[in-house]
C-alpha cells in the first residue's frame, strides 16, 4: 500500500514540475535573428554525466579519434612524411622575429549554416 502510495505521490510530482517548465517557457520572449543574443558561461563547468565536448579544458569528454570530426584542427602532422597536412587552414607562415604565425583559412569553410568560418571562430 505504501509503495503505491509513494508512486502516486512521485507521478503527481513529476506532472506538477513538468506543467511548471511548460508554463515558464510560455513566458519567455522569442528571439528574433536580428535581436543581440549573449551567451554567459561559467569556468569551471562539467556537465552532461562529468565532463563536456570543450576540448581545451579539463573534464572534457574525449572523442579521441572523432575528435577530427567535432573541432576540425588547422592542419594534421603527418610523421611518416614529416609534414603537416592542412584541413581548416588552407596555408600558414611563422615570423620568429615578430613571434607571430599568420594563417590563411579555407576560402569555402562553411558552418551548418553556411556562413563562412572566420578568423574570430578561430579564435574563439
Amino acid at each position: 500500500m505504501r509503495r503505491k502510495q509513494a508512486l502516486v505521490l512521485g507521478l503527481v510530482l513529476v506532472l506538477l514540475l513538468s506543467a511548471a517548465g511548460l508554463a515558464a517557457r510560455g513566458q519567455q520572449e522569442p528571439v528574433t535573428p536580428d535581436a543581440e543574443q549573449v551567451f554567459a558561461g561559467g569556468w569551471p563547468y562539467a556537465t552532461p554525466p562529468t565532463g563536456h565536448f570543450n576540448m581545451f579544458v579539463s573534464n572534457a569528454i574525449e572523442l579521441r579519434f572523432w575528435r577530427e570530426i567535432h573541432q576540425l584542427p588547422l592542419a594534421l602532422y603527418v610523421n611518416a612524411r614529416g609534414e603537416y597536412t592542412p584541413m581548416l587552414a588552407e596555408s600558414w607562415e611563422i615570423d620568429d622575429a615578430a613571434g607571430e604565425m599568420r594563417i590563411r583559412l579555407q576560402p569555402d569553410a562553411r558552418w551548418l549554416t553556411g556562413e563562412a568560418v572566420t578568423a574570430k571562430d578561430v579564435w574563439t
